[in-house]
């Protein structure tokens, strides 16, 4: 990639990989394994619609959030528009909601599925204490937190969450049947909505541009446009993983009833896929809690 226009660092593609990548783990938790096979079951033959309302507001609205935020500068700017206290307030309330729900769900999540779930005697107590020993190693330092992801825990996310998706894609689990709900798009868009995913954008963006700003890109026409490749990284990585799983839960939309529960749908799923399937689905649901 060349210079901007203003003499600064060459844009690597190195760089705009790892970053990327970091972005979509950052989007990529462990619910989002869980939420797109039951969106895709909803949906039955008319997936496409599912994953068009899916893309929309579960891909393209985060990032495109975070975006917008990267080109006003910072959050400030946007929600001090708002009100002088809007943005301390919204931080407030985020980070009450993820220090006692979302990082308590992901450390039971990440031993109990992606641990338990292959080995059952494992002892509870030890592994979250081990979990969170790992997570202080990757947060401990602000300054490399996203490189540290993005060279790490991702690729090894991403190459698993693909292959499986190729094995789904290519070799059909069942045939799709008629739509359960009357409006796929408009039931997958809530669906993606409700992932929370928006927020995140809100809460990291501040880490994502000071990520970017770690690599040397220090001017603003640099930062837009790191931004934005490293943005489209992770809205095609996403689109594959969310796409496929969606796909995969439509074609046994004739086999498991709509009140399966979310978590026993990707498990019956991922079995179909093939047993060498659940030993590094379980890693992906650690990786992807650890995120």
């Amino acid at each position: 990639m060349n210079n901007n226009s203003s003499g600064g660092k060459a844009i690597r593609g190195l760089d705009v990989l790892i970053l990327g990548f970091a972005f979509f783990a950052t989007y990529f938790g462990a619910g989002n394994l869980i939420f797109p096979p039951q969106l895709g079951l909803n949906s039955g033959s008319d997936f496409l619609s599912g994953l068009a309302g899916l893309t929309l507001s579960g891909i393209f609205l985060p990032i495109f959030t975070l975006i917008v935020i990267g080109l006003n500068g910072d959050v400030h700017s946007i929600t001090g528009r708002v009100g002088k206290n809007t943005y301390n307030v919204l931080l407030a309330a985020l980070m009450l909601v993820c220090t006692f729900v979302s990082i308590p769900r992901t450390c039971a999540t990440a031993i109990q599925l992606g641990i338990q779930g292959n080995l059952p005697s494992a002892p509870f107590i030890p592994l979250v204490i081990a979990y969170f020993v790992i997570s202080f190693f990757f947060v401990a330092d602000q300054n490399n937190v996203m490189d540290r992801m993005g060279k790490y825990l991702t690729p090894l996310l991403a190459l698993i969450l693909v292959i499986v998706a190729f094995a789904g894609i290519f070799n059909p689990l069942g045939t799709p049947v008629a739509p359960a709900v009357d409006h796929p798009f408009v039931n997958a868009f809530l669906g993606g909505y409700n992932t929370g995913d928006v927020l995140v954008s809100f809460i990291m963006a501040a880490v994502f541009i000071s990520s970017i700003y770690g690599k040397g890109y220090t001017t603003v026409g640099q930062r837009n446009k790191v931004l934005i490749y490293c943005g489209i990284v992770s809205f095609i990585l996403l689109l594959i993983i969310y796409g496929s799983l969606l796909y995969m839960g439509a074609c046994v939309s004739g086999d498991y009833p709509q009140t399966i529960g979310r978590a026993e749908l990707l498990v019956a799923i991922i079995q179909r896929v093939g047993t060498w399937v659940m030993i590094p689905m379980g890693i992906a649901v650690v990786l992807a809690c650890l995120t």
